[in-house]
């Protein structure tokens, strides 16, 4: 045997040994594991063997009329608008223009840098102040309290809370 001190081959060839052998050979012998096996690498290879030909007739290589009327209803159906709204409601994204993409990215940014420009000293100052305006505020509360019990007018029946 072929050796070498390459682990990422030597792994290589130990997985095309493994998936090579015969279902027959291993010690179950199962039938039903080589019928999917066999389906699997012929769906496989089929779906390489239309992809290389589609690529191959990308490049003009050999023009196949059925992969070019497949890509031109491709971009048709991508310039449309309507359709690209379905796709977009269905996939819950939205597909944006890259000028449109490029502002959000510049607006992401500045608010990032904005972000980092505040200081955590800055956060006992506004803590401070939070303290201070609950403090008015419960004042302002005793004094619309007092002020509502010296009216002697029932107004949680007509105004609620």
């Amino acid at each position: 045997p072929y050796h070498t001190n390459n682990s990422a081959i030597a792994i290589l060839r130990k997985i095309i040994w493994l998936v090579a052998r015969d279902v027959r050979e291993s010690l179950h012998g199962n039938v039903f594991l080589d019928l999917v096996k066999d389906i699997a690498y012929g769906t496989l290879c089929g779906v390489f063997f239309v992809l290389f030909l589609s690529f191959l007739d990308y490049r003009n290589m050999f023009s196949i009329r059925p992969a070019s009327r497949l890509r031109s209803s491709a971009y048709e159906l991508v310039a449309d608008p309507e359709w690209m709204k379905i796709i977009e409601d269905r996939i819950d994204v939205r597909f944006v223009d890259l000028d449109i993409y490029n502002a959000m990215n510049t607006e992401i940014r500045r608010a990032k840098a904005s972000v980092k420009s505040k200081k955590i000293e800055d956060y006992p100052r506004a803590v401070k102040k939070l303290k201070a305006e609950q403090r008015e505020l419960d004042k302002l509360k005793k004094e619309y309290n007092a002020i509502l019990s010296k009216l002697g007018v029932d107004l949680e029946k007509w105004c609620g809370d």
